[in-house]
């Protein structure tokens, strides 16, 4: 096995990739100072995984990474790979070359190992190469001042070169590692067994409730399997009865729209037949004037009938008064005669003038005569043209008294008529618009109806919508108890471990901690009382309170100590409850007191600052001979060194501290987690409330909109009866309109 070739890239002096074969032949690298035969050995011991930069030359193990010069800038990679021949089969690989690698990143804190390309640790590199020297403590690289070394070596140190030189090192570096593991191994067994004797009482108790909550589980399960089939056949069925109502909902619709056009059709024919009824009305009117002109008629006539029988008596009368005058005058001319024939016989012959006279008086009498005959003649003509007139006037008079009564009988009759019609017409309009009233407020209760329908399934729709979201929230919130169940048992868990560790940490209980455990003794463990401010003070603080932090803080020591076990473990009591002493002078700078670097309760503080009085934190052990110098009793170094006058305790200082610190926030964890699976099942109780609130709004919803629906129907049905009313009214109007144009037609023919 030999050393093929070493490639370097931006290691130390070597900025550039640079490859050095070794040959057979090879057997040593010479040149100036300076010029980096050193280098190529620092980089051969840093690929074979030295970790001590001074071994290398530096302070930094970063400080191999080429650092610029000159005009090159500096690299923030360093890579060195050996390339080492196998052709003898001595390294435990099948390849006939192994290439090992090693690179480490400016800043970084950690470096990377390659084996033939694949990552791998420091510790594989070492059982790889520990049977052939090839390690960073291996004989195969000799320094200059290890000479030296080997020659002024201890037997102890010849020893370890002979056992690396024959191959033995690596066994016995493999024997201490399996040693320690093994010792690991141990160490997590004791802790097992402490935490399988704490956990064992609990056990039954634990496989009760692990059953219980498997059982809790599977019907859970179960019952939500059953309410998602129980909702997916009530969503089913909801759905089914949603497609019913609307299809109800739309042949409510279409009767409703069937009603809007009936009623608009029928407020055409209203407006239609209020118009014939004005008209009609008119025409009324126009009767009613004609009759009225009838009656005047009727009275003129009348009146001239008196008239021509008023003249037709006084005509009678002057004709009875010109006939008496026409015998008085006869008689007159009679006697007038008879007296002249006798003055003439008496007197004979009395003289001319005589018979003059008489004989005037015989013409102006004649004449008188003839002029009454002809007046008698003019009045008989007049009065018999009178009395044709009178008769004439009589059978007028007649007649017209006969159409007046005819007339009146018609007019009584037509008026009458006209009257019932009348009545008849505005009780039809009346109907009418009692019935348009109802057919528009039947339009009303159906569109309200339907709006309450179309409301009910809007409220339905939002119900089961609820009703859906309430699952869903029941299910996330089973979901989030179920977790918070889980976060619960393995909060438990966890402090069921811490617990344990502890216990384990504190070596058992005795008397007293039994005693304190079944409630016969009201104690704490000092550890309980106490917690660390800042992390860094942890192992200095438990070093401070080495052999005390188990110790039990009681009220009464005398009587706690009634409880000790001889055959037990060693147990320390400690009195609480007492009065705060804090007359512990505080230390120059930079020393710190131990007890300001913890938080003690109350009934713990007195004791605690009993146990550490005197007790100062130092950074260094010179730090530690002044505090004592300056007064102090113990002086704890952080890595636990407890530095007294004339004795120093070393070594780990054990967990105590931590332990309890663990045990208590696992306690708080579950303690909260308890409260969040708390709160948990409480928020699934009041989901399922809420999807009882939901289902029973989702049942009132559906009745609703089944009382809704059968609202629609009555108003449909109520709208449809309207309409028939509407029409029989209308039929019944324009029979009465009918009636009313043959009356009128009467009516005018009276006229």
């Amino acid at each position: 096995m030999r050393l093929r070739r070493l490639v370097i890239s931006g290691f130390k002096t070597f900025a550039s990739r640079a490859e050095v074969t070794m040959d057979r032949g090879i057997t040593a690298i010479v040149g100036p100072n300076g010029s980096g035969k050193s280098n190529l050995v620092d980089a051969l011991r840093w690929a074979l995984g030295e970790t001590n930069a001074r071994e290398l030359r530096g302070q930094r193990m970063d400080e191999v990474v080429y650092a610029g010069g000159g005009k090159r800038p500096r690299m923030n990679v360093a890579e060195v790979e050996l390339v080492i021949d196998n052709d003898e089969g001595r390294l435990p690989v099948a390849d006939l070359e192994v290439a090992v690698s090693r690179r480490v990143v400016r800043g970084a804190t950690d470096t990377e190992y390659r084996l033939n390309g694949e990552r791998a640790r420091l510790r594989d590199l070492e059982r790889l190469l520990g049977a052939t020297g090839l390690t960073q403590n291996g004989y195969a690289v000799v320094a200059q001042n290890d000479i030296d070394g080997i020659i002024e070596a201890t037997p102890p140190q010849r020893r370890a070169l002979v056992e690396q030189a024959a191959g033995v090192r690596s066994m016995r570096a493999a024997c201490e590692d399996a040693v320690s593991r093994i010792g690991s191994a141990e160490i997590t067994l004791r802790r097992i067994e402490d935490l399988l004797a704490d956990g064992e009482p609990r056990l039954v108790e634990l496989a009760e409730q692990s059953a219980t909550a498997l059982a809790q589980r599977e019907l859970t399960d179960r019952l939500t399997e059953l309410r998602g089939s129980l909702a997916r056949e009530e969503w089913r069925a909801a759905r089914g009865r949603l497609k019913l109502a609307r299809r109800r909902l739309d042949q409510a619709t279409s009767r409703w729209e069937a009603a809007n056009e009936a009623d608009a059709g029928f407020s055409t024919r209203a407006a239609a037949e209020r118009g014939r009824l004005e008209r009609v009305r008119g025409e009324r009117d126009n009767a009613r004037q004609e009759l009225e002109a009838a009656r005047l008629a009727a009275e003129r006539a009348a009146a001239d009938a008196r008239q021509w029988s008023e003249r037709l008596r006084a005509a009678v009368l002057r004709r009875s008064v010109a006939r008496e005058e026409a015998r008085a005058a006869r008689e007159d001319a009679v006697t007038a005669a008879a007296a002249s024939a006798r003055n003439r016989d008496a007197q004979a012959g009395g003289g001319s003038a005589g018979l003059a006279a008489l004989r005037a008086r015989c013409a102006d009498l004649q004449r008188d005569e003839a002029d009454a005959r002809l007046a008698l003649a003019a009045e008989e003509s007049i009065l018999a043209a009178a009395e044709a007139d009178l008769a004439a006037a009589a059978s007028a008079e007649r007649d017209a008294e006969a159409a007046v009564r005819q007339a009146r009988l018609q007019l009584e009759l037509i008026q009458n008529t006209t009257a019932a019609l009348d009545t008849d017409v505005a009780a039809a309009v009346s109907a009418l618009d009692r019935l348009s009233a109802e057919l528009a407020g039947a339009v009303e209760a159906a569109a309200q109806a339907e709006r309450a329908a179309a409301g009910a399934e809007v409220e339905l729709t939002n119900a089961q919508s609820a009703a859906e979201v309430a699952w869903e929230e029941v299910n996330a919130a089973e979901e989030r108890s179920a977790e918070a169940s889980e976060a619960a048992r393995s909060a438990l868990a966890r402090a069921a471990e811490a617990r344990g560790r502890l216990s384990g940490a504190m070596g058992g209980d005795g008397g007293v901690g039994q005693a304190v455990a079944q409630g016969v003794l009201q104690g704490r463990r000092l550890s309980d009382s106490v917690s660390v401010r800042n992390a860094g003070d942890v192992i200095a603080l438990a070093a401070a309170l080495e052999g005390h932090a188990t110790a039990w803080l009681v009220a009464d020591t005398p009587h706690a100590s009634s409880f000790f076990d001889a055959g037990g473990p060693r147990e320390e009591l400690l009195e609480a409850g007492g009065a705060a002493g804090d007359d512990d002078p505080a230390p120059p700078a930079p020393f710190r007191r131990a007890l300001d670097a913890i938080e003690v309760l109350s009934a713990a503080r007195s004791a605690v600052a009993d146990v550490l009085r005197g007790v100062w934190l130092v950074d260094d052990m010179a730090g530690a001979r002044r505090a004592l110098l300056a007064g102090a009793r113990l002086a704890v170094l952080p890595d636990g060194r407890a530095v007294e006058a004339r004795r120093i305790r070393g070594g780990s200082p054990g967990h105590t501290l931590e332990y309890a610190a663990e045990d208590r926030a696992a306690e708080r964890d579950a303690a909260d987690a308890t409260t969040r699976e708390a709160a948990a099942i409480a928020a699934v109780a009041a989901a399922r409330e809420r999807v009882s609130a939901a289902e029973s709004a989702g049942a009132a919803a559906a009745a609703a909109a089944q009382a809704a629906r059968g609202a629609a129907a009555t108003a449909a049905a109520t709208l449809a009866a309207r309409g028939e009313q509407v029409d029989a009214a209308e039929r019944r109007l324009e029979q009465s309109h009918a009636a009313r144009r043959e009356r009128h037609g009467q009516e005018e023919a009276a006229a």
